[in-house]
C-alpha cells in the first residue's frame, strides 16, 4: 500500500493548474494498467479517449487512456480537502 504522497501530488498539481490559469479541463494520459492501478476514472475523473493495443508493456500491447476532470466538477470534489491542505 502507498504512503498517498502521490495522490497528494496529484491533487497539489490540480489545484495549483485550475487555481493559476483559467482552464476548462485538465487532462492526462497513461497506459491502461496504470490507470487500473489509480483507480481511474473514478470520481470527478472521466475517460474521454482510449487507443487500443497502443503501449507495449510488460510483453503485451495495452491500451493507452486519456482520464479528464472539469473545472467545475474538481471544485466540488476538492472543497472538503481544501482545509486540510491549508494546515
Amino acid at each position: 500500500h502507498g504512503s498517498g504522497e502521490m495522490a497528494e501530488g496529484m491533487f497539489l498539481l490540480i489545484e495549483h493548474l485550475f487555481g493559476a490559469f483559467p482552464l476548462r479541463k485538465v487532462y492526462a494520459e497513461m497506459s491502461e494498467p496504470n490507470s487500473k492501478f489509480l483507480g481511474l476514472p473514478a470520481g470527478p475523473f472521466v475517460e474521454e479517449g482510449r487507443f487500443a493495443d497502443h503501449d507495449f508493456v510488460d510483453g503485451r500491447y495495452v491500451d493507452h487512456v486519456h482520464i479528464a476532470v472539469e473545472r467545475s466538477q474538481w471544485l466540488a470534489f476538492a472543497s472538503p480537502f481544501r482545509s486540510w491542505r491549508d494546515d
